[in-house]
């Protein structure tokens, strides 16, 4: 993540590492270690010197642990998960994953699953995210193996708002 915080005295949040290596990497300078909150740079020609065996491989990858990220991930029904720390560091407070869901649990379902298994008919009435349709009064007759679709499909086309 490449983010530079705005120029400005009341924000005090900092510069994405990428953007601190990248501002550096410019000015001629190395990154050969990293804390959990800083960063420590060289000049190349010192790193090339004094320090290039001891630090072969100045990226960030491989110099900086993240000990306390947290990662979001989405999962197939529209389910918002945390991996990682599950705190918001600086104000002590946990991150309640049932506050970050933008859909109620009723309405978390992967829109383009099968048919349960052994059901002929199924009627469905959703929107399907991220195409731009709405599929509505869908009914399709299957046999179990799933391998034969026929009779009476019915989709509709219209902007989702």
């Amino acid at each position: 993540l490449i983010y530079v915080q705005p120029r400005h005295d009341s924000i005090r949040h900092g510069s994405s590492l990428s953007a601190i290596c990248e501002l550096a990497n410019a000015g001629g300078y190395s990154l050969v270690e990293t804390t959990l909150f800083n960063a420590f740079f060289v000049r190349n020609d010192l790193y090339k010197q004094y320090l290039r065996e001891e630090v072969p491989d100045t990226s960030i990858e491989a110099l900086h642990e993240v000990t306390m990220g947290t990662t979001i991930y989405q999962l197939y029904d529209g389910t918002i998960k945390l991996w990682g720390c599950k705190k918001m560091l600086w104000h002590r407070m946990p991150i309640d994953e049932e506050k970050m869901q933008m859909l109620p649990a009723s309405e978390r379902q992967f829109p383009f699953a099968p048919p349960p298994s052994g059901c002929d008919t199924i009627s469905a009435e959703a929107p399907v995210s991220g195409l731009g349709t709405k599929l509505e009064n869908l009914v399709v007759n299957s046999k179990i193996d799933g391998a034969e679709l026929k009779k009476n499909e019915w989709i509709r086309e219209s902007a989702i708002d």
